[in-house]
C-alpha cells in the first residue's frame, strides 16, 4: 500500500489528520492513481490552495491478484477484499500513523470499479466512514460474489430501496457520454433519500477513461474534504 503524507503532517508533529482511501480499478493497481492520475500533485495544489485540508490518503490494492476482480467484497471462496479495506487497513493506519481515529475523519473515492467499491463501502460500513466519492462507478459489482449479494446486500441500488438510508455523503460523477455510469449515476441519485446526502458533477463529452477521472478529481477531492472533520490539534 502506497501513502501520501501532506507537507502539513511533519510541519504539525502532534495534529492527527483525515484519510481518505483511494480505491483503484480494474484491472490496474495504485499507480493508477498514483501516475496516471497524478493524486498526489493534485493533492498538493488542492491543499496548497486551502480547497481542501491537509488529509492523509491511501492507495492499497483492491486484490491480491491483479487478474481477480473482487469489486471490494468478500468472495465467498476467495479474498475478503471488503474486510481488508474497512478493517485491516483502517487499524494498521491508526497503529502506525497520526491520523483521526473517528469516523468524521475518514472516507472513500474510486475510479471505475474503484468508484462502485467507494459507494457499496460507504453504504455498509456507515460507522466508519463519513463520505465517499465515486468517479464513473456503477450500481452492482457486475461479479458473482457466492453468495447472491451481488443482488441484495452488494447492490447499491438494492440497499437504498430497500435498507434504512445511512447518515453518508455521496459524490457521484460520471461523463455525460459514458451512458452505463451515467444511468448509475443518475439511478443512484433518485434513490437516495435523507440522511444520505448526494451531490453529482458531470463532465460534458468524455468517456470511461483517465481524461474523465482527471477532470473530475481536484472537484471531488475538494468536496470530500468539507465532508470530512478537519485535522485534530492535541488535546
Amino acid at each position: 500500500m502506497m501513502v501520501y503524507l501532506p507537507a502539513a503532517y511533519d510541519a504539525r508533529p502532534t495534529a492527527r489528520f483525515p484519510v481518505i482511501e483511494a480505491l483503484h480499478g480494474y484491472p490496474s493497481s495504485p499507480m493508477g492513481w498514483t501516475k496516471t492520475l497524478r493524486a498526489p500533485e493534485y493533492l498538493d495544489q488542492e491543499i496548497a490552495a486551502g480547497r481542501m485540508a491537509p488529509t492523509v490518503m491511501l492507495f492499497p490494492y483492491i486484490t491480491p491478484d491483479r487478474l481477480l476482480d473482487t469489486e471490494c467484497t468478500n468472495l465467498s471462496h476467495g479474498p475478503q477484499a471488503e474486510t481488508y479495506l474497512t478493517v485491516d487497513v483502517p487499524a494498521a493506519v491508526k497503529s502506525q500513523l497520526r491520523v483521526r481515529t473517528d469516523r468524521a475523519g475518514w472516507g472513500l473515492i474510486g475510479y471505475s470499479a474503484g468508484a462502485f467499491c467507494a459507494a457499496n463501502l460507504a453504504l455498509r460500513h456507515p460507522t466508519e466512514y463519513a463520505a465517499a466519492a465515486s468517479l464513473s462507478g456503477y450500481t452492482s459489482p457486475g461479479i458473482t460474489v457466492g453468495d447472491g449479494s451481488e443482488h441484495t446486500l452488494n447492490n447499491d441500488a438494492w440497499r437504498l430501496q430497500h435498507l434504512p438510508p445511512p447518515a453518508i455523503a455521496l459524490y457521484l460523477g460520471c461523463a455525460r457520454a459514458d451512458h452505463p455510469s451515467l444511468r448509475s449515476t443518475t439511478t443512484l441519485a433518485r434513490l437516495a433519500r435523507p440522511p444520505v446526502s448526494v451531490t453529482t458533477g458531470y463532465v460534458n463529452g468524455g468517456g470511461h477513461n483517465a481524461g474523465t477521472w482527471l477532470a473530475m478529481e481536484p472537484t471531488a477531492f475538494d468536496w470530500l474534504s468539507s465532508w470530512l472533520a478537519r485535522p485534530l490539534a492535541a488535546g
